[in-house]
């Protein structure tokens, strides 16, 4: 049993160094909400030892055909670098590297997924609002990521 930075005691410290985590892959948004996610990440990385990765998703339009033409040529190279730029400026730090930093286009659930894979994280944090009802039912970034993740993940409850 171990004790967090706030006093309270839990398994999850033991169950996460006895399981070797060395790569942290961290997916956020761009919500006020999200250095919650990252901060939970970079305390587990400093405990244990881990490198971090970051990845943001932006969603790429699509219709019932798929992806939408008549977006402009470049376009998908011109966000994805907008949001680079974006996690350069507010997220680099002693934790965190530029070449830590990655930005994808598509769905965010499976984009996730399988980046983590790619990169063979050993354990993937995301945050999750804990909503519940129709949204519930629905499903949500987080809930889809859980079902297809290739590792171990970490919910961390968004506090609004």
């Amino acid at each position: 049993m171990t004790t967090t930075s706030d006093g309270i005691s839990s398994d999850a410290g033991v169950a996460a160094q006895a399981s070797g985590y060395e790569r942290l892959l961290v997916a956020i948004d761009f919500s006020d909400q999200a250095w919650q996610v990252l901060d939970q990440a970079r305390e587990l990385a400093a405990h244990y030892g881990a490198s971090i990765d970051i990845v943001h998703v932006a969603e790429t339009p699509t219709n019932c055909y798929g992806p939408i033409m008549g977006l402009p040529a470049g376009g998908d190279m011109q966000l994805q670098d907008d949001i680079l730029a974006t996690m350069k400026k507010h997220l680099l730090d002693e934790t965190v590297r530029e070449e830590n930093l990655h930005a994808l286009l598509g769905h965010p659930a499976t984009a996730i997924s399988d980046f983590a894979e790619k990169m063979q994280a050993d354990l993937l944090v995301l945050g999750t609002h804990g909503r519940h009802g129709l949204r519930s039912l629905l499903g949500s970034t987080a809930s889809a990521v859980i079902q297809s993740a290739p590792c171990d993940t970490l919910l961390v409850k968004i506090a609004e």
